[in-house]
């Protein structure tokens, strides 16, 4: 066999660089892929949800719609009419009045579907969620459990809710007294000598009204434990709106129960 010449054997080198030079490239794209796809799992494993760092908890929304309509509205429910009065400081039929008033003003508390055609949380879920916070003043990321909804859905729902109540039922329960409403607490009072009795001093009839007002607002202290608890993050405009709903609620629920 001839031993390869000069020019032969340089045109093998040149052959064999293009070949390990090609071998190299591609060993380094394997890598960077390589690379990728490891960084691509990292990523997975932070994240669940379609936000970076959030993570997705499987709530049951529907089994909590059922297991609520099971133990307040089913019939029979599993928690009387005296359960619910105490849970949620009102009546069941004034409860549902509030419902229906309250869907039909904001469409935020339709049921919806979502992107994916699941069906977000119902009415009664938002509300139900809503008047936990009011009635025990605890925050939105504790009645998850009962729920089943997020703290910031929770926080939307809520803030949603007491500006409705302020538009749908404002006007009729924070409106001035009538004339009947005068009368009848005229009567209410001249026992105490306010204002007819002219034997009463001004003192002492300045202290009872101021007696009624702290006596007022005792009671809404009672009904809402949200309204004695601190302000935590709400805004003033938020706040605002939270007082405004608690005396609307407050007045309703007085003239629910002098209908009873």
């Amino acid at each position: 066999m001839d031993s390869p010449s000069d020019d032969e054997l340089e045109q093998w080198l040149e052959e064999e660089e293009e070949i390990a030079a090609a071998d190299y490239d591609m060993y380094i794209s394997i890598a960077l892929l390589a690379e990728a796809e490891e960084e691509e799992k990292r990523n997975k494993k932070k994240r669940r949800g379609a936000i970076p760092g959030r993570t997705v908890v499987p709530r049951d929304r529907f089994g909590s719609n059922l297991r609520i309509v099971a133990q307040y509205f089913a019939n029979p429910p599993v928690y009387n009419d005296k359960f619910f009065r105490r849970r949620f400081r009102m009546s069941k039929n004034l409860f549902l009045r509030i419902v229906d008033e309250v869907e039909s003003h904001d469409d935020y508390f339709r049921q919806r579907a979502n992107a994916v055609g699941l069906l977000g949380a119902t009415l009664v879920q938002k509300i139900v969620g809503v008047f936990c916070m009011l009635a025990y003043g605890v925050p939105a990321d504790n009645v998850d459990d009962v729920v089943s909804l997020a703290e910031s859905t929770m926080n939307e729902a809520f803030k949603h809710f007491v500006r409705a109540v302020v538009e749908k039922f404002g006007e009729q329960y924070l409106r001035a007294p009538t004339v009947d409403d005068t009368k009848r607490l005229f009567v209410m009072n001249k026992a105490r000598g306010f204002p007819g009795n002219k034997k009463k001093h001004f003192a002492k009839v300045q202290e009872a009204v101021r007696k009624d007002v702290e006596r007022a607002f005792g009671v809404l202290h009672i009904r809402f434990a949200m309204v004695r608890g601190p302000a935590r993050w709400w805004d003033p405009d938020t706040l605002w709106y939270i007082m405004t709903a608690c005396v609307i609620l407050h007045n309703m629920i007085i003239d629910d129960e002098r209908g009873e």
